[in-house]
């Protein structure tokens, strides 16, 4: 046989293709999918990024970014560890929450604030 010639027949596994690519369970949620609709919840009312709530929980984007997705479970370390990050990311928000309109202070606020 020449080097550049394959054998004609080799052992093959029949009925699942292989292939590089991470192949999701059936169901991969954290039970319900109630953490992971948290998640995005936050991320929406917050205006956080997947990057800062990755970080946050002490994991890479693609690894949020796949948990997201469904097709990754999220480890309880991460849970723990985004749960006690979580005020200082709000607190380090890039906007502001509350719409609040411009308007004169009354009474005893408007003094503490010098007006």
């Amino acid at each position: 046989m020449n080097i550049t010639e394959a054998p004609e027949s080799g052992p093959q596994k029949r009925g699942i293709a292989v292939t590089r690519r991470y192949q999701p369970k059936d169901d991969p949620t954290d039970g319900d999918g109630r953490n992971l609709d948290r998640v995005r919840l936050l991320m929406r009312l917050f205006g956080l990024t997947i990057s800062e709530v990755a970080k946050a929980g002490g994991v890479s984007r693609p690894y949020l970014s796949r948990a997201l997705g469904g097709s990754l479970v999220p480890s309880p370390v991460f849970w723990r560890r985004l749960e006690g990050n979580l005020g200082g990311l709000v607190d380090q928000r890039g906007s502001q929450f509350f719409q609040i309109p411009v308007t004169a202070c009354e009474g005893d606020l408007a003094e503490g604030l010098g007006g």
